[in-house]
């Protein structure tokens, strides 16, 4: 009998075993799958993430990794000792996960996942991670009252500042999503800060002057495809949203990875592995109608929903327009509706990069709090200066250090 083991988080884990039933229920023969999980409570995870670790690096751990971002996801900011896998960038080269090539190059739905970001579990041509889901930074703004275009947003957030041009972006904004403008300016294969120090304390002191000036211009709103912020859609809008890239220190419009799945060198069963990697790649999974077993007696659905339970957009591209149709089925105004997902999709596919989650976003997150107080932009007290140039100088010399450790 055949046997696969898996480890993934507690909160995919009804996910996990969705897909493990109905690979179960396909295979011609027996197979033997064990689920185990890290717990969602952050005092259980540390002993538990201690000995995984131990055991993946060593090439002792599961055959199967299913992960999702925990942090992030979450909405909180948690240590590496809580993570299983901190940083999923610097695995690439770790000789940890097995090459997938020989099994991506003739699989018809990897080949139809969006390139931009499954080249970010590949280095050198040989794929070792395989995202699932991502999300992306947007603007929006209503058509009739936007000042940025494509061509500004996929410049350096710098250049926006020197031409004038964002003053439709918010202060507040400017200084709250700053792992966002962060993006992916930083490259591990050649340990390279894509930006300077004085890049970032140009952001920092336009943003924090702009808003002692108590300047409140800024027309677009801050929207993720993780959050569903772009679901929010106002009566009074009657020219529909124009979205925008999220500018970014190095001008590459980026998206992060939320869930993906990867094979240990050490796995048994690759092949049987990676045929149960591909039901989170399926049609019915991307596009959230669910999986059925053809000619069953008793028809079963399996997975309906649940990509939309994980959270952020299905890297198969070609699923996109029928993911946003059963993401938006219940809500009323079908066309107003539908027209807000062909302008937020048609923006979406001109990512250029994109990259795990990993210690820099919390590092964004940490600056962040020299700014905010009590959830308060606090800009107007003694020392601002000192804290720009702190951050300035925490940004640019962690990310060197997180990039080349």
């Amino acid at each position: 009998e055949s046997s696969l083991t898996i480890c993934t988080e507690e909160s995919l884990l009804y996910e996990v075993e969705e897909a493990a039933q109905y690979f179960k229920d396909t295979q011609g023969a027996p197979v033997d799958i064990q689920i185990s999980y890290l717990p969602r409570k952050q005092e259980d995870r540390v002993n538990i993430c201690k000995k995984w670790r131990t055991e993946l690096m060593t090439g002792n751990g599961s055959d199967l990794y299913i992960m999702k971002d925990y942090g992030i996801s979450g909405n909180i900011a948690v240590s590496e000792e809580d993570m299983l896998i901190a940083d999923p960038n610097k695995l690439l080269t770790s000789g940890v996960f097995l090459d997938l090539s020989e099994y991506t190059k003739e699989d018809e739905d990897f080949q139809s996942c969006f390139a931009p970001v499954m080249e970010a579990g590949a280095i050198n041509g040989k794929q070792y991670i395989v995202p699932i889901t991502f999300d992306v930074t947007l603007l929006r703004a209503p058509y009739d009252e936007g000042s940025l275009t494509y061509e500004d947003c996929t410049k350096p957030l710098t250049n926006l500042i020197e031409s004038g041009k964002l003053k439709g972006l918010s202060a507040a904004d400017l200084l709250f999503y700053i792992k966002d403008w962060i993006g992916n300016s930083f490259d591990y294969q050649k340990g390279k800060v894509l930006f300077s120090k004085e890049d970032v304390r140009q952001i920092l002191e336009y943003a924090a002057g702009k808003a002692q000036k108590g300047s409140r211009e800024g027309r677009y709103e801050v929207v993720s495809l993780q959050n569903d912020q772009f679901l929010n859609i106002f009566p009074e809008i009657k020219t529909g949203y124009q979205y925008l890239p999220f500018p970014t220190l190095d001008g590459r419009f980026s998206a992060t990875i939320l869930s993906y799945g990867a094979i240990s060198r050490t796995c048994k069963e690759p092949e049987l592995a990676y045929e149960f990697l591909k039901t989170f790649l399926s049609q019915g999974f991307a596009s959230g109608k669910g999986l059925t077993i053809p000619d069953q007696k008793y028809s079963r659905s399996y997975m309906t929903d649940t990509i939309f339970r994980i959270g952020g957009l299905t890297v198969r591209q070609d699923q996109w327009k029928e993911w946003y149709r059963n993401k938006t089925e219940d809500m009323e105004e079908t066309e107003k509706i539908w027209k807000n997902g062909e302008s937020m999709l048609s923006v979406v596919q001109q990512v250029s990069t994109a990259r795990f989650v990993c210690p820099v976003d919390y590092l964004g997150m940490d600056i962040r709090e020299l700014f905010w107080k009590d959830g308060v932009l606090d800009v107007n007290k003694e020392g601002i200066q000192e804290d720009i140039r702190t951050a300035s100088d925490m940004l640019y010399n962690s990310t060197h250090y997180i990039i080349m450790e």
